[in-house]
């Protein structure tokens, strides 16, 4: 209707003041900017003033958009120096089937960037039975795609006979694609996950193909001062992962550590690391970072991960890690004290943590012991059995688990486990964590008022606030699924948990 000259002329009379209305209310509705830009067109004399507002944040909602984007500013370089933040919903940043040299070019520009999301909408689209372009009109880039993958179908790429000639073929097609954007053709993305990985899968070639990560390695030539001004940045996937790629994370480069020095809040989900840190070619830092607040949702950190991720991360002031861990994880020296998480924690972040917030799925066997060396942690959330492990008795000691600087605890209730305020009690009678005023147990929706968990809070509240604690039992959210898709995991930490589909990790 906007483009119908009847519309359009009426449209361009509205006063300037309404349509700052309309384009601010749309904004809120998390329009995108090409619609918004399109309805400002109809207002030609406030276009330039309602500019800035357009383009200072910018939500992408389908791969198609960046395209149309990467275009627009490469014909308007001037906007660039606009854009603070970009929310992408359908791109990860660092999937080699997402790739848009075009895109990534210009993102990799914007000098003002603060704030950037990639966190798409996952889709369940398998290929088993059906052709996997089934419209009538293909083009040259699309059949020859097509053919690509219909081969890597049939390759089990564990095996170690497959060789160069799949990655020179991968190499070959994508250097053909550079130059006019990928994906290419018509709006429709070529490689859109048109395979079933539930069985053989190409998502490990990814990992073998550095020179491709989208996000982390677009340029060979890339300097520390790409995202000079970027300060914010959310990459990986919802929690609702598809069902049919075995709920693998996807790989990921930890050059971000070295090509993002001034970063303040990463937060990544779904995700591991695509290779060794050794392969960055870099000393361990000595200094601290920039890095005040890094999120770690459904990540998989192996057991030299979590020494090297902290190593690039010094200075840090908020962690939150909900993720599984191996068995392996926990297969290491006693002097480790808890495990080689615990032991990172306390010895590299220790003199500068503030809160910590970790949910180690189905537990930590001996418990996190966090006891010593963490001067200024004032605020910890945790699960009970990945703060105190197997606690089965009322007598047992936890002074160990619970640093003597913390002020305020949040305790993660899971059903089914043990609640140990008869412990945590003693403790603070004792004095080993005088500092502590505020107990907090967090109980899933799902359970009724009369159940464990509320009349132990209860029955020991009094108690504790004999000894100047405040002891109280907080309802939170506990769906199976985070209601809000277009949000990264990280804005609805309340509803995150252990989701039904992650295998137990301590016996893989």
């Amino acid at each position: 209707l906007i483009h119908h000259p009847t519309i359009s002329s009426l449209a361009s009379t509205f006063p300037a003041e309404i349509w700052l209305i309309i384009i601010k209310h749309l904004q809120q509705e998390k329009a995108s900017s090409q619609h918004l830009s399109r309805l400002s067109r109809t207002c030609r004399a406030f276009y330039e003033e309602i500019e800035p507002l357009l383009y200072e944040t910018i939500i992408l909602k389908w791969r198609k958009n960046s395209k149309l984007l990467a275009e627009t500013l490469q014909r308007r370089p001037q906007l660039k120096a606009l854009v603070k933040e970009l929310r992408h919903e359908h791109e990860m940043g660092i999937s080699l089937t997402n790739f848009s040299k075009p895109f990534y070019k210009q993102l990799t520009s914007m000098e003002n960037l603060e704030t950037l999301i990639f966190n798409p909408k996952w889709t369940t689209i398998r290929c088993s039975g059906v052709r996997l372009f089934p419209e009538p009109k293909q083009d040259r880039w699309r059949s020859e795609a097509e053919d690509l993958l219909r081969g890597l179908l049939l390759v089990d790429v564990w095996s170690h006979d497959v060789g160069d000639d799949w990655h020179g073929q991968i190499n070959e097609f994508l250097s053909k694609t550079h130059g006019i954007g990928f994906p290419v053709g018509s709006e429709v993305d070529i490689i859109q996950a048109v395979f079933d990985l539930t069985g053989n899968s190409v998502d490990e070639w990814e990992a073998t193909l550095d020179d491709r990560l989208a996000f982390c390695d677009i340029s060979p030539d890339i300097k520390p001062e790409v995202f000079s001004s970027l300060r914010v940045c959310h990459l990986g996937t919802n929690t609702t992962l598809d069902p049919y790629v075995n709920f693998r994370p996807f790989m990921f480069s930890p050059t971000i550590f070295r090509l993002r020095p001034r970063l303040k809040e990463l937060c990544m989900t779904g995700i591991k690391f695509s290779h060794e840190w050794d392969d960055m070619d870099i000393n361990e830092p000595e200094q601290k970072s920039a890095l005040e607040n890094l999120t770690m949702l459904n990540c998989e950190l192996s057991i030299n991960d979590s020494h090297d991720l902290f190593s690039h991360a010094r200075g840090l002031k908020r962690l939150v890690f909900r993720g599984p861990a191996f068995a392996s994880f926990f297969r290491v020296p006693e002097s480790f004290r808890g495990g080689p998480i615990a032991y990172d924690i306390r010895t590299i972040l220790g003199s500068s943590l503030e809160s910590l917030d970790i949910d180690i799925y189905w537990g930590v066997p001996d418990g996190l012991r966090l006891r010593g060396g963490m001067p200024r942690l004032r605020k910890l959330t945790a699960t009970t059995q990945t703060l105190f492990g197997s606690f089965d008795s009322e007598d047992q000691d936890i002074k160990d688990f619970i640093p003597e600087s913390l002020e305020e605890l949040v305790i993660r209730h899971e059903e089914g486990s043990h609640l140990p305020l008869a412990s945590i009690y003693r403790t603070a009678e004792s004095g080993q964590i005088a500092k502590l005023h505020t107990v907090v147990v967090q109980i899933g929706d799902f359970m009724r008022p009369d159940s464990y968990p509320y009349r132990v809070v209860v029955e020991w509240k009094d108690d504790f606030q004999c000894q100047g604690i405040n002891l109280s039992a907080e309802s939170v959210p506990y769906p199976l699924h985070i209601p809000r898709d277009e949000a990264c995991s990280c804005e609805n930490l309340s509803f995150y948990h252990r989701f039904p589909h992650h295998h137990k990790g301590l016996f893989r």
